[in-house]
């Protein structure tokens, strides 16, 4: 069996993220616990933005 290999996997994972994400009105909601907790396990703010498609100040508050 030969392993499947994904060219530019991270891209695609936040784009399918972020379609998840803008697919109905109450999704947006849904990433907070996310957000908080990977900043918990010690993302920067920068870091967490940049993988949500966030703003920088939208994760700081």
């Amino acid at each position: 069996m030969c392993r499947l290999k994904i060219q530019d996997a991270e891209t695609m994972t936040k784009r399918a993220l972020q379609q998840e994400i803008g697919g109905y009105e109450g999704a947006r909601y849904d990433s907070r616990p996310h957000v908080v907790l990977l900043v918990c396990a010690g993302k920067s703010c920068y870091e967490v933005a940049g993988f949500w498609g966030h703003s920088l100040r939208t994760i700081q508050y």
